[in-house]
């Protein structure tokens, strides 16, 4: 695992292969960034949607997008 995240609650509703990318893509940050978050450009993760609580999140969460694509939330998550 990678030193610079911390698994928390869901991380485990997801497949050895979406951590495996999560953790193995090299990643770009895009020009679509803002106060709410980074988005950042990889491969896809894929995974099986679900439905899942709203919780509050910290500063630096990592969320994924129905697309499949990262999203960092930043200040004004």
């Amino acid at each position: 695992m990678n030193a610079g995240v911390l698994p928390t609650y869901q991380f485990d509703d997801f497949s050895s292969a979406a951590k495996n990318t999560l953790f193995n893509e090299t990643y770009t940050v895009p020009s679509n960034i803002d106060r709410m978050g980074y988005r950042l450009k990889a491969k896809s993760i894929e995974f099986v949607e679900q439905s899942f609580i709203s919780k509050g999140i910290g500063l630096g969460a990592i969320q994924i997008s129905a697309d499949g694509q990262l999203i960092v939330l930043m200040r004004d998550r």
